[in-house]
């Protein structure tokens, strides 16, 4: 299964960048997000729903945005969730 190399969030297109870092999301020239290359390990999954949700929602502080990724991966972790390379 191959990543993809963008997504819409709330009708605005991001360009996906998969690395090493921890995250970010900005709007600096174009639309863009880098996210944790392992998606394999729940801290991926977080940091990929964490810089989801700055992408639809900018005005959340950074202290929600932080819990509600936590919460969501750690359901989601535990129902199974998990990138299948196939």
């Amino acid at each position: 299964m191959s990543l993809p190399k963008t997504h819409t969030f709330c009708g605005t297109k991001y360009h996906l960048i998969f690395d090493e870092l921890d995250g970010n999301c900005d709007t600096d020239d174009k639309y863009w997000m880098i996210v944790e290359r392992d998606l394999n390990k729940r801290i991926g999954l977080e940091t990929t729903i964490h810089e989801s949700l700055h992408a639809c929602n900018w005005s959340a502080s950074e202290k929600k945005v932080t819990q509600t990724a936590r919460d969501i991966s750690r359901l989601l972790w535990k129902i199974g969730f998990r990138r299948q390379d196939k």
